[in-house]
């Protein structure tokens, strides 16, 4: 991945923006290839990690032991979810990121608004993707600022969001940052949303948007192999 956006993961680990916070440590994935695929999260959980665990810490994550985030993401990118090029030693096929970017217990408004609006937007630039997978409501109210359909489908719910994606998906697309990608809204894998989950094999619309999910996943991942290897010729 670029120098640039390894620079700008040093300045996020220096960053000191939030008072509220008696530990801060960002968890920051980076790719070792130009990965074409961003994964948007709402932020890591718990307060109780030092800089010296983060590695560690990020095996955790990054393990079946993860009983929520890992598979589901594993299963979306057909087994290929690789977003950190340290811990994964293969190529990677996504940059993963998060509106709030330090762990923390419970959740605060500003402290999410605050972190989204002074890094977000500059990761996307950099990393600039071709397919968007924000997941949870945060993820979605955030990339609704630049879309109208997703905004106005929000303001029923989440999974009303979701569900509008059957025949098209959702599209990022922002001149100031040169950035047009398309963008997939998920609801996250937790209990929270148990009831659309817990009827996904038989909700016809919400097996085709993972189906078709899967398959531009698996499309883009291809592009980015194909120019990659152009580019070392």
């Amino acid at each position: 991945m670029s120098l640039e956006l390894q620079g700008f993961h040093n300045q996020i680990n220096q960053c000191q923006r939030c008072s509220e916070l008696k530990i801060k440590v960002p968890l920051l994935f980076m790719p070792n290839t130009d990965a074409k695929i961003m994964v948007v999260t709402q932020g890591p959980k718990g307060e109780r990690v030092s800089k010296d665990e983060i590695c560690e810490l990020k095996r955790g994550i990054l393990s079946p032991a993860n009983i929520f985030m890992y598979p589901f993401l594993y299963t979306v990118f057909n087994g290929k979810f690789r977003p950190d090029g340290e811990i994964d030693k293969e190529p990677s096929t996504a940059y993963w990121t998060h509106i709030r970017k330090c762990f923390m217990e419970g959740e605060k408004r500003k402290i999410l608004n605050r972190c989204s609006g002074a890094y977000l937007r500059e990761e996307i630039r950099i990393v600039n993707p071709k397919l968007i997978i924000a997941i949870g409501g945060w993820a979605a109210r955030f990339f609704a600022e630049y879309n109208e359909s997703l905004r106005e489908a929000l303001k029923i719910g989440l999974e009303n969001a979701f569900w509008q994606q059957e025949d098209v998906f959702y599209r990022f697309k922002n001149s100031e940052l040169s950035v047009g990608a398309d963008l997939v809204i998920l609801p996250h894998p937790s209990g929270q949303n148990a009831r659309l989950w817990k009827g996904l094999g038989r909700n016809r619309r919400t097996v085709t948007i993972l189906e078709n999910l899967r398959k531009t996943v698996a499309a883009t991942l291809q592009q980015q192999t194909l120019e990659s290897t152009s580019m070392k010729k």
